[in-house]
C-alpha cells in the first residue's frame, strides 16, 4: 500500500469515544476565508416565548465554557450529540435540519490557531439569530432579521498576542425553517499586507482545529469520498426539443456525459484511483455497468471537467430517475462510493400514467358504488396524482427557458417523485386491502372528491399534539388569500403563527383550498362548508366554538359566508377584508343596474349585518392598506355600533395590506377566540337573505318569498311569555323551532308576526309553520325553493353535464361543440380542476340518467339543440338562432347571445342553463365570469360602460335581464331593458380558432 498524503479542505468522519486521548486535527479556511469545518449539535428545541439567550448546555459546562467531542456527551437526564459538519462554499445552510413547525438552535464548534500573532477580524454572517463566544468571552450577538429575505452581518477585531489556539462556539437560531450563516477570518487591513488591484487578497494564515482520533490520520483514503460530487456534464442545446438540457436530468435515448469532480480543495495522493459506475432504476433493478474508469485529482479538480463515462440509456427503460451509484477504488482498495439520483422527465410522466392505469379501477369502482366521494385515501391517491401532472407542467415551463434555472428545475422534479410516490405507496396499501397510513397530528393534508364535477379538491388541517378524540377541540376555518397563480400546489397555506397558536392554545384548524380564487363564493362556499362537514366527522369538534378567520379574500369570505350562516359559527376574525362591494368600488346602489344589485347584495356582507346579531366580529386591518379601504372595517364598526352588535376592530398603525404574519404571530386572536363561543339558544334571531339557498338561522326558516328580486328578513323574539313576537318583509311562510327552556313544555306556541296573531301548524319534522297569506298555484307547477331558484351561477353548483346541439349543418354543429368545450375549459380554470374530467355530450347522446341526475347546460337553439327544442313549449322564453323573445319583446342580430337558468320542465329537481349566439363573458376574468348573470340575460358583443364596471368587471353590455317570479314566470317588474347604448368598446372575442371548422 503507498502512502497516502492529503490536502484537504474537508472534516474526516469520526468517532471519539469517551476517555480516549483526542488530537486536534488542522484544516485551512475555505473559500473567502470561510471557516468551512465545525463539530455541530443536533437541533434543540426553542421556544418562541423563550428568551435566544438562554444557556441550552448549562448540564454540559455552559456556552462559555464547554469542549466538545463527537459523539454523545451525557450529564445526568440531558444527552447532546456532536457530528462533524463540512461546507465547502464557506455557509452552513441548515434549513432541512431544522423541524417544521418549530423553532430551534443548533450550536458549532471548532478551535482558531493563528500561524502568527496579529490582528484579525471575524465576520459572520447570518439568517435569524447568532451568537459567537471567542475563548469563552461572547465575541459576535446578532439579533434576529425582521425580513424572510434580511441576512443580518456582525464582526470583530481580534488581537492574538501568540499562537495559542482559542476555541470558538457559535449558537445559531432557526426562523421559519431558514438557518443560513458563514463565518469568515480576515487580517485586518491594517496588519496585512494591502492587496493588488483587482487580487483577491490572500488566504488568512489560519488553522481550524477539531478534536480526533490520533489513527484518523492514517486512514485518509476514506476521506476521499468526502469531497467527490458526480454530476452529469450539460450537453449542447437541444434544437430538437427547443431547451437546454440540464445536469439533473437523462433522458432514454440521449447521450449524457457522466463527470466527477472536487467539491474543494485539491486533493494530492499516490496510487490509482478508480471508479466502477453502475445505473439502477427506480425499484433498485441493475440496468447497467461501466467498465472501472481512472481518475486523477487534476482532472477532478479542473473547470471543464472531461466526461468519464459516455452514459446512454436504452430507449426501453423509461423509468422517473435512475440511480447512478460509483464505487472507488484506491489500488483496488474500496475507500467508499457515492450515488446520486437522476430524474427523466418522460420517465415521470410514464411512471405516472402506469399508476393511473392501476387507479382508474378503484376510481371506476368508486363511481358506481359511490365510494368515490366518501373513500378519502381515493381522493388523496388522485390528488397526488394530479398535483403530480401540475408540476409536471410547471417543469416543462422550465425547461423551455432560455436560461435554466436548476435549482427550480431540481426542485420540481424531487417534487414529482415525492407526489408519485406517494401516490403510489397509498395505492399499494389499497390494493393489499390494507388503509393507508396517515399522521395524526400536525399539518395534514387531506383531500376529497366534489360530486358536483367529479374534481379533486384539497384541504389541509392542523390537529394539536393535545389532541386525542375524548375531549372536544374548538375549530378555526382558516380561509386563504388571493394569487393570480393560484393552483392545488402553491395556494396560499395558513401563516405559520396561526398553526403555532393553534398548538399552544389546543385549537384544531381546516384550510380549504375551495378551487383557488372563488371569493369563497357560489360553489367555493359550498367547498368551505362541505369542510366544515368533514372536520365535524373526524374529529371532534366543540361545535359551539367554531370560528372563520380569513386573510384579505378569505377575510371577504369570512364576511359572506358568516352573513349566510351565521348559526355555524362562533365568531368570525376578518384581515385585510371587504365587507361592502360599493364602498370598494366607490358606487352608491343607485349607478348599478337594477339586476346587478341583487346579485352584489346577495353575495356582499354589508347589505346581511343584521344576520351578526348573534355573531361577534374582530376587524385586523392595516391604516396604510393599500388594497383594502380601512373604511371597510371603519364603516362596519359603525353600522355595527347602531345595531348593539358585538364588533371589534384593532388597526395596526403605519401597515399595509400584508398584516397575517404580524397578527397570527402573537396571542391577541387567540385571547379574543377564547372568550366567545355560539349562543346555543338565542332568545333573538334576526335574519335577512336574497336567496331562498340561504334561509335559516338558529330557530328560524324562511320558506317562501313573496317576491323575488328583493330581500326577505325575519326578527323574531321570545319573550318572558313565552311569547314568539316576529316582523317579517317579503316572507310568504316560514318554519320555527324555539328551544324548548324557553317556552313552555308541550304548549302550541303563541305567535305574534306584524303585530297579528298567527294561526301555528305542526311542520312535521318538530316544528312549527305559520304562513302569511296563500301564495298563487304556478301555472307551470314549477315553483322556485331552496334548490332551485336561480340565479345562472346555482346550474353549476350541483351536478352538471355540457351538452352541444347536433341539429344544425356539420360546419355548425362542430362549432357549438367547440363553444361547449371552451365553456367546460372556463370551468375547468375557474375551479382549478382538469376539463377532461367534465362530461361534453351530444344532444342526441343524453341519456334518461344524465337528465334524471344531472343540470343541463345547453349549448344552441331550438334550430341546433335537440333538447332546446324539446323543451322549448315549455320555456318562459323563445331562443332561436340570432333571435330571442322575451315576452311580448323580440331580440334578433348575428352578435347577440343568450343565458339562461330554468328548472327542467321534465325534472324540476334540476336545472337546465342555456347558452345561446355570442359567448357571454369573453373579456371577463376567469373567476368573475358568473357574479353578475341573473335568472336571464340578452347582450351584445360589447362592453359595458355601468359606471363602476368600466375598466373592472367586463360583462356584456345588457339589451335586456332579470329574474323570473316565485312560480318561474316572466314578471315586468323584475325584468330591465336597455338600449345597449352605454357600451363604448366591443368585448374581445372569444378566440375564434376555437370556433373555426375546417373545410371537409
Amino acid at each position: 500500500m503507498k502512502r497516502l498524503v492529503f490536502l484537504l479542505i474537508v472534516l474526516p468522519a469520526v468517532v471519539v469515544a469517551a476517555g480516549e486521548e483526542n488530537t486536534w486535527m488542522p484544516c485551512r479556511l475555505g473559500p473567502r476565508n470561510s471557516i468551512t469545518t465545525w463539530l455541530i449539535s443536533e437541533p434543540i428545541p426553542a421556544s418562541k416565548a423563550e428568551d435566544f439567550g438562554k444557556d441550552y448546555l448549562a448540564a454540559f459546562g455552559g456556552e462559555a465554557g464547554i469542549t466538545p467531542t463527537e459523539g454523545e456527551a451525557v450529564a445526568g437526564d440531558s444527552r447532546i450529540k456532536w457530528t462533524p459538519l463540512m461546507d465547502p462554499g464557506g455557509y452552513v445552510n441548515l434549513a432541512e435540519a431544522c423541524p417544521k413547525q418549530s423553532d430551534v438552535v443548533f450550536y458549532l464548534f471548532c478551535r482558531i490557531q493563528p500561524e502568527k500573532p496579529g490582528r484579525y477580524r471575524l465576520i459572520c454572517a447570518y439568517w435569524a439569530e447568532m451568537q459567537a463566544w471567542l475563548g469563552g468571552s461572547l465575541a459576535l450577538e446578532g439579533k434576529r432579521t425582521e425580513q424572510l429575505s434580511g441576512v443580518g452581518q456582525a464582526g470583530r477585531l481580534i488581537d492574538f498576542k501568540n499562537t495559542n489556539p482559542l476555541p470558538l462556539l457559535v449558537k445559531l437560531g432557526s426562523m421559519d425553517r431558514q438557518c443560513l450563516m458563514q463565518m469568515q477570518m480576515k487580517i485586518d487591513a491594517a496588519h496585512g499586507p494591502p492587496p493588488a488591484p483587482g487580487v483577491p487578497p490572500p488566504p488568512a494564515p489560519v488553522l481550524i482545529q477539531l478534536p480526533v482520533k490520533p489513527e484518523t490520520k492514517q486512514d485518509a483514503a476514506g476521506w476521499l469520498v468526502k469531497c467527490i460530487d458526480m454530476r452529469v456534464q450539460e450537453p449542447k442545446r437541444d434544437r430538437r426539443m427547443n431547451r437546454r438540457a440540464t445536469p439533473e436530468f437523462v433522458e432514454p435515448g440521449q447521450v449524457s456525459n457522466l463527470a466527477f469532480t472536487i467539491k474543494s480543495g485539491r486533493p494530492v495522493f499516490e496510487g490509482e484511483l478508480q471508479a466502477e459506475v453502475a445505473v439502477f432504476d427506480t425499484e433498485g433493478e441493475r440496468l447497467q455497468k461501466f467498465d472501472p474508469v481512472a481518475l486523477t485529482p487534476q482532472a477532478m479538480s479542473g473547470q471543464n471537467n472531461p466526461p468519464a463515462i459516455r452514459w446512454k440509456l436504452r430507449r426501453t427503460w423509461n423509468e422517473p430517475y435512475y440511480h447512478v451509484r460509483a464505487e472507488f477504488l484506491l489500488d483496488r482498495r474500496s475507500v467508499g462510493r457515492i450515488e446520486r439520483k437522476f430524474f427523466s422527465p418522460t420517465g415521470v410522466e410514464d411512471y405516472g400514467n402506469k399508476l393511473l392505469k392501476r387507479v382508474k379501477k378503484f376510481h371506476d369502482k368508486g363511481l358506481d358504488d359511490g365510494s368515490l366521494y366518501t373513500d378519502e385515501n381515493l381522493a388523496y391517491i388522485e390528488l397526488k396524482l394530479e398535483e403530480s401532472v401540475v408540476l409536471l407542467t410547471d417543469l416543462h415551463d422550465q425547461l423551455e427557458q432560455p436560461v435554466l434555472n436548476r435549482g427550480m428545475v431540481e426542485k420540481l422534479t424531487s417534487r414529482i417523485i415525492d407526489e408519485v410516490t406517494e401516490a403510489c405507496d397509498h395505492l399499494d396499501e389499497l390494493e393489499a386491502g390494507r388503509k393507508p397510513k396517515r399522521p395524526v397530528h400536525g399539518q395534514i393534508e387531506y383531500a376529497y372528491v366534489s360530486k358536483i364535477d367529479d374534481v379533486v379538491q384539497p384541504y389541509y388541517a392542523w390537529v394539536p399534539r393535545s389532541y386525542n378524540g375524548t375531549k372536544p377541540m374548538p375549530l378555526i376555518v382558516y380561509l386563504h388569500g388571493y394569487a393570480p397563480d393560484l393552483n392545488k400546489i402553491n395556494w396560499i397555506l395558513p401563516p405559520q403563527g396561526l398553526l403555532d397558536g393553534c398548538e399552544k392554545h389546543g385549537y384544531l384548524m381546516v384550510a380549504p383550498f375551495a378551487r383557488s380564487n372563488t371569493d369563497f363564493q357560489s360553489v367555493g362556499e359550498l367547498d368551505v362548508m362541505h369542510v366544515l362537514q368533514l372536520a365535524k366527522k373526524r374529529w371532534k369538534v366543540d361545535e359551539d366554538r367554531v370560528f372563520l378567520l380569513g386573510y384579505s379574500m378569505g377575510g371577504m369570505g369570512a364576511w359572506t359566508v358568516a352573513a349566510h350562516y351565521p348559526d355555524q359559527f362562533a365568531g368570525v376574525v376578518a384581515l385585510s377584508a371587504r365587507n361592502d362591494w360599493y364602498l370598494w368600488h366607490g358606487h352608491t346602489r343607485d349607478r348599478i343596474k337594477p339586476f346587478k344589485r341583487h346579485l352584489i347584495d346577495m353575495e356582499f356582507a354589508s347589505g346581511m349585518f343584521e344576520n351578526f346579531r348573534n355573531l361577534p366580529v374582530l376587524c385586523y386591518f392595516g391604516t396604510r392598506d393599500s388594497l383594502v379601504k380601512p373604511q371597510q372595517s371603519l364603516s362596519a364598526a359603525v353600522q355595527f355600533k347602531a345595531l348593539g352588535f358585538d364588533f371589534e376592530t384593532r388597526p395596526l398603525a403605519g401597515e399595509d395590506h400584508w398584516i397575517a404574519d404580524v397578527v397570527l404571530g402573537d396571542d391577541g386572536v387567540f385571547q379574543w377566540m377564547n372568550k366567545h363561543s355560539r349562543p346555543k339558544a338565542p332568545r333573538r334571531v334576526s335574519y335577512k337573505t336574497w336567496s331562498l339557498r340561504y334561509r335559516k338561522a338558529y330557530w328560524t326558516r324562511i320558506d317562501e318569498f313573496i317576491r323575488c328580486g328583493e330581500p326577505a328578513s325575519v326578527d323574531a323574539q321570545i319573550t318572558d311569555e313565552g311569547i314568539i313576537e316576529m316582523k317579517t318583509s317579503n316572507v310568504a311562510s316560514m318554519s320555527f323551532y324555539p328551544p324548548a327552556r324557553l317556552l313552555p313544555a308541550g304548549e302550541r306556541p303563541k305567535v305574534t308576526c306584524n303585530g297579528k296573531a298567527m294561526d301555528v301548524m305542526a311542520s312535521g319534522d318538530g316544528g312549527w309553520r305559520i304562513s302569511m297569506g296563500q301564495l298563487p298555484a304556478p301555472p307551470t307547477g314549477l315553483r322556485k325553493n331552496p334548490d332551485i331558484c336561480g340565479p345562472a351561477k346555482e346550474a353549476y353548483n350541483s351536478r352538471f353535464i355540457f351538452v352541444w346541439g347536433s341539429k344544425g349543418d356539420l360546419r355548425e354543429d362542430k362549432r357549438i361543440k367547440n363553444i361547449a368545450k371552451y365553456a367546460a375549459r372556463d370551468w375547468a380554470n375557474f375551479t382549478s380542476g382538469f376539463r377532461d374530467l367534465l362530461t361534453i355530450v351530444k344532444d342526441k347522446k343524453v341519456t334518461d340518467e344524465q337528465r334524471k341526475n344531472c343540470n343541463l347546460i345547453l349549448f344552441g337553439s331550438i334550430e341546433t339543440n335537440s333538447i332546446i327544442a324539446e323543451l322549448a313549449p315549455k320555456l318562459p322564453i323563445k331562443i332561436e338562432r340570432g333571435k330571442f323573445t322575451v315576452g311580448k319583446k323580440v331580440f334578433r342580430g348575428p352578435k347577440l347571445g343568450f343565458v339562461m337558468v330554468y328548472p327542467n320542465p321534465d325534472n324540476p329537481k334540476r336545472y337546465i342553463y342555456i347558452q345561446s349566439g355570442f359567448f357571454y363573458g369573453t373579456a371577463i376574468g376567469e373567476n368573475h365570469k358568473f357574479d353578475l348573470l341573473p335568472d336571464f340575460i340578452v347582450y351584445n358583443d360589447r362592453i359595458d360602460k355601468d359606471d363602476a364596471f368600466y375598466d373592472r368587471d367586463e360583462s356584456n353590455s345588457a339589451l335586456c335581464a332579470g329574474f323570473f317570479d316565485v312560480n318561474g314566470q316572466l314578471n315586468d317588474r323584475l325584468t330591465w331593458y336597455y338600449d345597449g347604448k352605454d357600451g363604448d368598446r366591443f368585448a374581445p372575442p372569444v378566440d375564434l380558432r376555437i370556433f373555426e371548422v375546417e373545410e371537409e
